[in-house]
């Protein structure tokens, strides 16, 4: 399954106050495409870009959250890996990252682009393919081809990488060459 026609199957299938909104899609080609509730920004946008004001005015400038709107975002964001967590099956995002967390004009999170989630039908996903998340963000496991188990523990991972990012307003691994050893 392509990673727009996974989106629509996960986002078809979750309601959540932390994730956006699926409003309408086509997967027929030529016209392929997905309408999703409008926010206002990513957070990675919000922490690292300033935003034109006309788009969120109540939005603060950059690296300018308080502790208290980081942890409302964090907790959203927690909230929203929660709902996918505990649903039966349990649905494994595999790429939570700031530039999937969208901010709405009270910078409520949302995540979005679940277009390499999985449905977890065993106590881990199994998995050969190793398309799954940003290099950043991905968890230890992810790297361990031999391995090829997945829990949500990924997701995790890529919260406190998050979390991390909030507090201290910087990208990642801001300047290390990611791609040493990998081929």
């Amino acid at each position: 399954m392509d990673a727009r026609a996974q989106e629509v199957n996960v986002l078809s299938a979750v309601c959540h106050p932390n994730m956006v909104q699926l409003l309408g899609a086509s997967l027929c080609t030529p016209y392929v495409f997905l309408v999703e509730e409008k926010l206002c920004m990513s957070l990675a946008s919000l922490l690292h870009v300033q935003p034109p004001p006309d788009e969120c005015p109540e939005a603060p400038p950059v690296q300018l959250l308080s502790v208290k709107q980081a942890l409302g975002v964090a907790l959203d964001v927690a909230k929203g890996l929660e709902h996918l967590h505990t649903r039966s099956p349990p649905i494994i995002h595999r790429d939570l990252k700031a530039e999937n967390i969208l901010l709405d004009e009270n910078l409520r999170a949302k995540i979005g682009d679940f277009g390499l989630a999985r449905c977890k039908y065993q106590s881990s996903l199994k998995t050969a393919r190793r398309e799954a998340g940003t290099l950043v963000y991905l968890a230890p496991e992810c790297f361990n081809p031999e391995l090829g188990q997945l829990t949500e523990k990924v997701d995790i991972w890529s919260l406190a990488i998050v979390m991390w990012e909030l507090v201290t307003r910087t990208v990642p691994w801001e300047g290390l060459d990611v791609s040493l050893g990998m081929e």
